[in-house]
């Protein structure tokens, strides 16, 4: 489970697709759209990992001079999640840092979302699950930065038992937002499940059946102009069930799609990088065909 945690560093990009909601003002809100939308649109990683962090400095500064508007604080969430799990995965100590800062960012935009939620994610586990189905659609952004947060902590410290236990808890963020949204993000929450299922035994509460139809929800959603949704798919839930007729398929169809897509471009260039990487080492995963 550790080792297979420290490959998610794609699926933590998936954030950055989708933006959360509104800024301090009509002017911040424009000005993040325009970044965003710049570093979705970008064709050059490595430009976007370098920029980046400019973006994020500048959240922070808004972030703290407004710890009460939730949105600015699931934005600090998305992004320090998005570049510890998808750009600095590979610097250990940078990315447990950075990680450790979304998680804080998430459960801030909890706590300013709903001030009975502040300590929700450090409640006994049958007190938070209780309390979680008290959330209505209008958290489901707050609910997702919280997820990301500790997903993308989670990630950082995967050599850490304690870190694991925590992932019941991200699953069941994600589950309910699932339930109160079923769309929300472009299918980002069900890309997460599918991932979880796929990377947990059943006698962890994995399921290779939930896991595919998460995928095929968020494949759905996307029309398919999502490249790296597919590449999870085949990397999590083609593997685990040792389906390389599946995987190699899906992985073929990545390599052979137009990477340029409104929204989609910068992960779609990184999704066809992995895919190669994939299909190179398939043949020592599947090793007995």
């Amino acid at each position: 489970m550790n080792r297979a945690l420290l490959r998610l560093a794609p699926l933590l990009l998936l954030p950055l697709v989708g933006g959360c909601g509104t800024l301090v003002s009509a002017a911040s809100e424009r000005v993040a759209a325009d970044l965003r939308s710049a570093v979705l649109n970008h064709n050059d990683p490595d430009t976007v990992r370098d920029g980046v962090p400019a973006w994020m400095l500048m959240v922070d500064a808004m972030a703290a001079a407004d710890p009460d508007n939730a949105a600015l604080q699931a934005q600090a969430a998305h992004l320090y999640a998005s570049y510890a799990g998808g750009f600095v995965a590979g610097d250990a100590p940078r990315a447990r840092r950075l990680s450790t800062r979304a998680r804080h960012y998430g459960r801030a935009a909890l706590c300013a979302q709903r001030g009975d939620a502040c300590a929700l994610l450090d409640a006994p586990f049958a007190e938070f699950e209780a309390r979680l189905a008290r959330f209505r659609a209008r958290d489901t952004a707050a609910l997702f930065a919280a997820a990301l947060g500790e997903l993308a902590w989670i990630q950082a410290h995967a050599d850490d038992w304690n870190a694991i236990a925590e992932l019941p808890r991200a699953q069941l963020l994600l589950e309910r937002i699932v339930a109160l949204d079923h769309d929300f993000e472009r299918g980002a929450p069900h890309v997460f499940l599918g991932v979880l299922h796929a990377l947990r035994p059943p006698s962890l509460g994995g399921s290779p059946d939930r896991s595919q139809t998460h995928f095929e929800a968020a494949l759905e959603l996307t029309d398919g102009r999502d490249l790296m949704m597919q590449v999870l798919y085949a990397e999590y839930y083609a593997r685990v069930t040792y389906d390389r007729a599946l995987h190699d398929r899906i992985l073929g169809e990545v390599l052979a799609a137009e990477v340029q897509a409104d929204g989609y471009t910068l992960t779609n260039v990184l999704a066809q990088q992995r895919a190669r990487e994939l299909l190179a080492s398939a043949g020592d995963y599947f090793f007995d065909e």
